[in-house]
């Protein structure tokens, strides 16, 4: 929950903060997504963290953190309490593109210039196709086509986005599959 400080016989809100044991369970999904991410981007290339890529802890920490501030924020101000996916990849993905936590450092690699916008489209992709196997478990995911992908990942390096903007594109890149947020929201996931 939430606390309350006096200052000045005001009371002042503060955010909840992650804690060490929420991060590390973060960190650890996050990760498991980033293998993943390599494994189908760079093939026949096997990569060593801290030779081939690094993590940057401090800005992975902060990803997180910033990312429980903005749900922390929609919980008090909005009464949304259960943000749903769409939402939370959204922001998720926002502060990735900005703190930019995962370098590469192998030049040759299709990822090298972009490996945050590329991993956060990836990771929109991977939450839109596991809510549509769930809710249309008779149909097959048709993947998006590469000229969109690299157009989003164009947008995502070079226009200027905010969490919102990034919330919106997620959803309505969901609603293409017919799996927007009332869908997700009214579907026992």
């Amino acid at each position: 929950m939430t606390s309350h400080v006096a200052i000045n016989n005001k009371q002042t809100r503060h955010h909840k903060l992650i804690t060490e044991d929420q991060f590390r369970l973060e960190e650890k999904r996050l990760q498991e997504y980033w293998a993943a991410f390599l494994h189908s981007h760079v093939r026949d290339v096997v990569l060593t963290q801290g030779v081939d890529y690094f993590v940057h802890s401090r800005n992975l920490y902060e990803v997180f953190m910033r990312l429980y501030k903005k749900l922390d924020y929609y919980s008090y101000f909005h009464k949304i309490n259960d943000a749903n996916e769409y939402r939370h990849v959204g922001i998720l993905c926002y502060w990735l593109i900005k703190l930019k936590p995962f370098f590469v450092t192998k030049e040759q690699l299709d990822i090298y210039n972009s490996p945050n916008e590329r991993f956060a489209f990836f990771l929109i992709i991977s939450t839109i196709r596991s809510i549509f196997s769930k809710v249309c478990p008779e149909e097959n995911f048709n993947y998006p086509s590469e000229i969109f992908e690299r157009n989003n990942l164009y947008d995502f390096k070079y226009c200027v986005w905010d969490e919102e903007s990034m919330i919106r594109f997620v959803e309505t890149f969901a609603i293409s599959y017919g799996i927007g947020p009332d869908r997700v929201n009214n579907s026992a996931l």
